[in-house]
């Protein structure tokens, strides 16, 4: 919680020190300044710079937000049953991280056995565990069977 709340206060300090820097490049008269009127322009770039790079972070914390609502979603209203690993390739890396192609064998308590392709990112704790014939937990989404959360123990 608490890092929630440092984070909003360093975005906010970070967006008023942009603002301050663009309101200075603007009123600021060039004598005042030792170089002229780029150094006004200067300030104004710094600014807009800052407020870009806010604009990312907020942006991925936002990304980030909706992809944990999926999840919880998924968790809340999907039906749970159980992926057994039948292929597994490396297909590259996301954020440093591993990314799998997996063929799953999906069985669910009221619905028949299906084989489903699915593409997760996985931690190397995570890799080390998972091989061809390993039973997972799973999420399914009851309005797409397609869309499967991993649940790892």
């Amino acid at each position: 919680m608490w890092k929630i709340i440092k984070e909003n206060y360093i975005m906010l300090g970070l967006f008023g020190i942009s603002l301050l820097t663009i309101y200075i490049g603007v009123i600021t008269p060039p004598n005042m300044l030792k170089c002229g009127w780029y150094d006004k322009c200067g300030l104004c770039i710094v600014g807009g710079l800052f407020i870009l790079v806010i604009g990312i972070g907020i942006s991925s914390k936002i990304y980030d937000k909706i992809i944990d609502n999926k999840k919880t979603n998924l968790i809340q209203k999907g039906i749970r049953g159980e992926a057994e690993i039948l292929d597994m390739k490396r297909v590259g890396y996301s954020n440093k991280l591993p990314k799998v192609k997996l063929l799953l064998q999906i069985t669910l308590s009221d619905r028949p056995p299906y084989q489903i392709k699915h593409n997760e990112t996985v931690s190397y704790f995570q890799l080390n565990s998972m091989h061809i014939g390993a039973t997972l937990s799973v999420y399914v989404d009851p309005n797409n069977s397609k869309k499967v959360l991993i649940e790892y123990s």
